[in-house]
């Protein structure tokens, strides 16, 4: 991760927050130097902050690496982003010399990846991931509410994983680094604007200003 100070996110804390808020994220590891990327839903071990779980279909090339023994991977959370235009400065009216950026958060978590196949140990994955999921439904989901013999079904057809986290990075590169008058001009022209993207990164840019 290209990290400029004032936009690192330095609490460990606030980089777990932010996994487990965000939640859906890429995998990503090689084959022979060629990328192999899966697009999943991950949890941190709510004992074990250095350790994320996560699973793919059988079918997915993911699966057969996962067989190969523990490889580096890193796993990669996107929170809001979105353009920022020069126009949203006010003081280009006095000086031209601005130019336009995105503003965006991210969360890397750097680590050796391993697999699990065991039906015990993955209905007990599949239990966590749920229950993290399905807290904030009303009523919430469990996998006790399938019917008989489907969870046994389903196991056979996924592979989990474990990355244990041996880096954990963290950008927040929200207009920190502009003038008081210009970073309330972004706020003042997201703010305005009808894409919701926008309006999320706002919300964002308040929360951490």
């Amino acid at each position: 991760m290209h990290n400029y100070p004032p936009f690192e996110m330095r609490s460990h804390a606030d980089k777990c927050a932010f996994i487990r808020a965000r939640l859906f994220g890429m995998v990503i590891t090689a084959s022979d130097g060629v990328p192999v990327v899966a697009h999943i839903p991950m949890i941190l071990d709510p004992d074990d902050n250095t350790i994320l779980e996560g699973h793919v279909a059988r079918s997915n090339p993911m699966s057969d690496l996962l067989d190969q023994g523990p490889r580096a991977a890193l796993a990669v959370f996107n929170g809001p982003d979105a353009y920022v235009s020069a126009g949203y400065y006010p003081s280009k009216q006095r000086d031209p010399r601005v130019a336009p950026t995105w503003n965006y958060t991210a969360v890397h978590a750097s680590g050796t990846l391993t697999g699990f196949r065991d039906p015990k140990t993955l209905t007990d994955h599949l239990g966590r991931l749920t229950d993290h999921l399905e807290q904030d439904q009303h009523p919430p989901w469990a996998l006790s509410d399938a019917p008989a013999g489907f969870t046994d079904r389903m196991v056979t057809a996924i592979v989990g994983f474990r990355l244990k986290i041996t880096r954990l990075e963290g950008i927040r590169k929200l207009s920190q680094n502009s003038r008081v008058e210009d970073r309330n001009g972004v706020l003042q022209a997201l703010g305005a604007s009808t894409h919701p993207a926008e309006q999320v990164l706002r919300d964002e840019m308040l929360r951490n200003h």
